[in-house]
């Protein structure tokens, strides 16, 4: 009997020692205090063009900046998100239709029915052909230089997020999970 309990005891023991130093020292080169793992958001990431720049359902505005006048339409720019695409064939009564996600845009052009966004380093082109429709698009990489690729954070205000890396791709979405080398979002 004292045998059975003794081995119970050890199994809870080395269970709470196994959790413990999986929360410390992750990673044996980094130092413990600043490598624990917190709850938080993590980034999914995508090298895919149709994963980058592609037509979504409408959403609310959050943080508008740029607006543009195209045809019957209104695009209002949101920063790292893309653009709020709203028909205002009834200017009395503008109905949003669309979203044009465009991940990791913080500017765009318009001319000749042609969009010219920023996408970190690399440079987006969208034909306008119909904007609710699939569209042309094309990437060309590198055309900027110096991008603030870790300003990227999730658009949640107080939380944890695993700080992006540009080596996955671009960061098209941000999931809850348990986060390494946690940044935080004010």
């Amino acid at each position: 009997m004292k045998t059975a309990y003794q081995r119970i005891l050890l199994l809870v023991l080395a269970g709470i020692l196994l959790i413990t130093l999986e929360d410390c020292c992750y990673y044996d080169c980094c130092d413990c205090e600043y490598n624990v793992r917190e709850w938080g958001l993590r980034p999914e990431y995508s090298t895919d063009l149709n994963d980058i720049v592609k037509l979504e359902d409408p959403r609310a505005l959050r943080n508008p900046s740029k607006i543009y006048s195209y045809k019957h339409y209104i695009l209002v720019n949101e920063p790292q998100q893309g653009m709020h695409i709203i028909d205002n064939s009834d200017p009395r009564n503008p109905e949003p239709i669309q979203f044009l996600k465009i991940a990791g845009s913080n500017d765009v052009a318009i001319k000749n029915d042609v969009i010219y966004a920023d996408q970190f380093d690399n440079l987006i082109i969208i034909a306008l052909d119909s904007l609710t429709d699939v569209m042309e698009k094309k990437l060309l990489p590198d055309v900027f230089e110096n991008y603030g690729y870790y300003d990227v954070v999730p658009e949640e205000k107080d939380v944890y997020y695993e700080c992006p890396d540009p080596s996955y791709g671009v960061v098209v979405n941000w999931v809850a999970d348990s986060v390494d080398y946690p940044c935080y979002n004010y």
